[in-house]
């Protein structure tokens, strides 16, 4: 199975969680894009330090072109508040970058960790007329209004995870659909790529089972009971028992050093096992940062008003 994964050198230890893991777990073949236009020499040596362990597995870096580059830039300087690092927007080249004699690709975003064996997405047969497969955005369900599309024939999903139809895209010209869609509607796709898919891909993409898709916050039974459609809740429950792919799409995650994050300790023992052990350095979400620097501020009065005091 061909496996496509974008990132930035700042993400480029997230990127090798969902890689190692990846990796570790499955039992077909795997060759992976990894596309990255900033990718520091020793972070492609951790990958493929990593990759040397799976002799069934292969790996090649790939990037953008400057033209392609430009492309991106010009629309995406354009809005005014973006939420998104431009980055986002590489991925909708998949089809221009991976090479013609591929016709599908497993897409994963960085901010996901795999638990089980993929291999039953080959057993899905793609339909031509099918842009891509992929599990429903409950968080998002309601942002309809946003890519100018019915809820009645489109169901929003999440970009996170998604079997990639590359024929499809090719033939119908989907990343400049995108790029186009866009460019009209400047400040209403916060979530880019995601928003993007869903407005040009609406009817015309598949529906992937959430256990390839799991959403971390639903590991709390309280999360599906209070966020997912009565369509989708068995699923979700099925998907809870036994997730295949864990996906970090909003807070707990577990590179925070302040959050406890669902199997935050197998996505450590992935860092702990490679290349990036010595350089990751946890992260503090803003909110518990900000309370941290107050408290410490506090105290730090308390301890002088005493010391004024004596």
């Amino acid at each position: 199975m061909n496996v496509f994964i974008s990132f930035t050198d700042s993400y480029a230890t997230y990127a090798g969680v969902t890689f190692y893991s990846l990796l570790k777990h499955s039992s077909i073949p795997l060759h992976f894009f990894l596309l990255s236009n900033d990718v520091s020499q020793e972070n492609k040596a951790r990958f493929f330090q990593i990759l040397a362990d799976y002799p069934q597995a292969s790996a090649e870096f790939v990037k953008l072109e400057e033209e392609q580059l430009n492309e991106v830039r010009a629309i995406y300087q354009k809005v005014s508040k973006p939420l998104l690092h431009i980055s986002v927007l590489y991925r909708l080249f998949a089809a221009d970058i991976i090479p013609e004699s591929v016709d599908s690709v497993l897409y994963l975003d960085t901010d996901t960790l795999v638990r089980g064996d993929i291999a039953g997405l080959e057993d899905i047969v793609i339909d031509k007329d099918i842009a891509l497969y992929a599990a429903p955005d409950e968080f998002r369900m309601l942002d309809y209004h946003r890519i100018h599309r019915s809820p009645m024939s489109h169901v929003y999903f999440n970009s996170g995870v998604m079997l990639i139809n590359l024929t499809y895209w090719r033939k119908n010209a989907v990343r400049q659909k995108c790029l186009k869609f866009l460019s009209e509607n400047i400040d209403s796709c916060p979530f880019m790529d995601q928003d993007l898919l869903n407005a040009v891909c609406a009817s015309k993409a598949g529906h992937l089972h959430q256990k390839y898709n799991f959403i971390a916050k639903h590991t709390d039974l309280q999360s599906i009971i209070d966020n997912v459609p009565y369509d989708y809740f068995d699923e979700a429950l099925e998907a809870r028992e036994n997730p295949v792919i864990v996906h970090y799409a909003c807070w707990p995650r577990p590179w925070f050093k302040d959050q406890k994050a669902p199997y935050a300790d197998e996505w450590m023992s992935f860092i702990d096992a490679s290349g990036w052990k010595e350089v990751f350095r946890p992260r503090y979400s803003q909110g518990s940062f900000l309370a941290y620097c107050w408290f410490w501020v506090k105290n730090l009065r308390k301890n002088l008003a005493s010391l004024i005091r004596r």
